[in-house]
This record gives C-alpha cells, structure tokens and sequence, in this order.
C-alpha cells in the first residue's frame, strides 16, 4: 500500500479529519508523532498483530516523555497502581497541555480514567476512596479544560454536560461545595456553548454562591463577560469587565490572555470597534511575553480579529485576512483543534467571499 493510499484510508477512518499524506510523511520522517486513535486505525488498516501494536503504543508513551520532558514513569503500563502514581500521572496532564499535545493528553486521561475508577474498586481504605474521588475530579476538570480545545461544537456540548454531572456526583459524595460550584460553572458553560445565554449567567451565578476558587472561577467569569455582551446587557457588561480588568495583575499569564481575548471578542459584539482592538492589542502583548506560548493562542487570536472585522462591517484587507486566517488552520489542522477549524472556514467564508 503506498503512503498516499494510506494516509486517505486512516482519513476516512478518523471521520476524514486529522491525517493526510503530509502529516504520515512527518509521522515516517519522526518529525511527529501518531496519536492513539490514529495509531489504532493504523494499525486496523495495516492488520498488525497485537503484540507489535502494544510495541508500538510504549514506543509513542516512550517518544513522548523523551520529547515534552515528562517522567517515563507517566507511561507506566502495569498494574502497580497506587495513589501516589496517579496523583503524580493526573498532574502530569497539564505538563502534555503545555506542550501542545492536547489529543495526547486527553487520550491519556481516559486512560487514568479508567485507573482511578478501577483502583476505586479495590480499595477498602476510606481515606485512599475519598482521596481517588478527588483526584477523579481533578482530571475530569482538565478532561473539560482540554476538550474546550479540540473538540467541535456538539461533541463539546455532550461532553460538558457528561463532565458536569460526574462533578456534581462526586461533589456529593465528598460534600465538597467547591466541586458542586465547578458543576454548575460547567452546566452554564454548556448552556453558553448552545448559545442560551441567559441560563448560563443564572448557573454561573450560583456557582458562585459555593466556591470563589480562582481556578474554577476564572472561566465562567470569562463566559459571563460574552454572555451579557450578546445579550446587549452592557450596564452589568461595563461593570463585570472593568472589575476584571482592575484585577488582572493578580491572574497568571495565561488567565490574562483568556480575559483580554474574551473582553475584546464582547467589545467587538457591542460594535466598540476601537475597544475591541485595543483588548487585542493587550492580549497579544500577554502572550508574546509569556515564557510558555501555546498553539491555540495564535488561533484564539487570529478568530478574535477576523471577529472585530465582521462586527464592525469596514472595508476587509483580504490579504491580511487571508494571511491570518489561513496560518491559523494550519495550526488548527495540525494540532487537532477540532472546534476552531470549523469557526475558521465560516469567518474565512464570511470575510471573503
């Protein structure tokens, strides 16, 4: 089977996303890696046997710690499971969102997933119980953070209210009100992916009657801010985000980028054309100087200015326009953003055609 023939064959087989011959030749000229659903259909096209597959799957654990700096030990596949390793493997995921590995790291937490839930099943200490309930907590919060990343729109939905339910469960379970507010912060932003803003305030709201954690907090804040913008709220719009913006030195870098992006696509909503460019401009200085710069970040970007040119309905500089949108599909593409790819075609569709 020639490469070409096989690329467009694990195409189809990935629901004609993710592969084609030029990302294989960079898989064969180890310039990338295969992730574990491409590295699946590989080898259900390729029949290779069992035993050479889990080979395989250890040498991408292997490549990948090697590559991102990740202790060996995260790709561990026997079955000495303790608390301590899962702890140790469930803040590992952040390290694999960092690098820009994101399909990676949310294959990876199904995988741990499954672990905890298994361990769960043997464990007979209560302590050792309540401490895997936590830690199945923590990695369905990043199991969300991450599919926010890659997944398209519906798939999104579904899984933030599947994610949102298990927290309210397990925050049930622990009587932890901090998690019972994480689950009602992720139904509202289920309710404000399906664009039923004045619900996803309303839950927004009272999650934050039960928990002011900061990194719980910092997104639905965020939403909020888009929430009332598309809503024409901008009396509570004016009052939210000048508080945000009061606030931002105490936020990390990339909680500032994620504020100023969404305080400039609101802008750009409210028709505030200068404001919505002078947020851009800031969310870009945030992220040219901060030390760890993710790929999504340049897409985020570069939707949030073809957004401000499509409220403000002036002349298109098509080439510009053509530039940025086309570079970020290329890292869209290349990095497995599901949901943005999509919102790149209808921007590119909209401003130039």
């Amino acid at each position: 089977m020639s490469l070409n023939k096989l690329a467009w064959e694990m195409w189809e087989k990935r629901g004609y996303k993710e592969i084609d011959p030029s990302v294989l030749s960079r898989v064969i000229n180890g310039e990338r890696i295969l992730n574990l659903n491409q590295l699946k259909v590989f080898a259900s096209i390729l029949k290779i046997p069992a035993r050479q597959y889990r080979q395989l799957e250890n040498e991408i654990f292997l490549e990948i710690a090697s590559r991102y700096s990740i202790d060996p030990s995260f790709f561990e596949k026997d079955e000495r499971l303790i608390v301590e390793l899962l702890e140790h493997n469930v803040s590992k995921i952040n390290e694999l969102m960092l690098a820009s590995v994101t399909l990676v790291a949310y294959e990876w937490s199904d995988e741990l997933y499954v672990r905890i839930k298994n361990q769960m099943g043997k464990t007979r200490s209560l302590k050792n119980r309540k401490k895997l309930l936590e830690l199945l907590a923590e990695l369905i919060f990043r199991q969300s953070n991450l599919a926010s990343q890659f997944q398209n729109q519906k798939d999104f939905l579904t899984s933030t209210l599947k994610h949102s339910r298990q927290l309210k469960s397990i925050g049930s379970q622990l009587k932890n009100k901090d998690l019972l507010g994480l689950a009602d912060f992720r139904l509202g932003s289920a309710y404000y992916i399906d664009k039923k803003h004045e619900i996803a305030l309303s839950l927004f709201k009272l999650g934050a009657t039960k928990t002011s954690k900061l990194e719980y907090i910092s997104l639905p804040l965020r939403e909020s801010t888009l929430c009332l913008a598309y809503l024409g709220k901008e009396k509570e719009y004016d009052s939210l985000s000048k508080k945000i913006l009061l606030d931002l030195p105490r936020y990390d870098a990339n909680l500032q980028f994620q504020f100023l992006e969404g305080i400039c696509r609101s802008e750009a909503s409210l028709n505030r054309t200068k404001a919505a460019y002078d947020m851009l401009q800031k969310a870009k200085k945030v992220y040219e100087n901060d030390d760890v710069q993710l790929k999504t970040k340049e897409v985020q970007l570069a939707c949030a200015e073809m957004e401000i040119v499509q409220s403000s309905k002036s002349k298109v500089n098509k080439g510009h326009i053509q530039y940025i949108g086309s570079k970020a599909m290329a890292i869209a593409k290349e990095s497995g953003y599901e949901r943005y790819i999509s919102k790149i075609n209808g921007q590119l569709n909209d401003l130039l055609n």
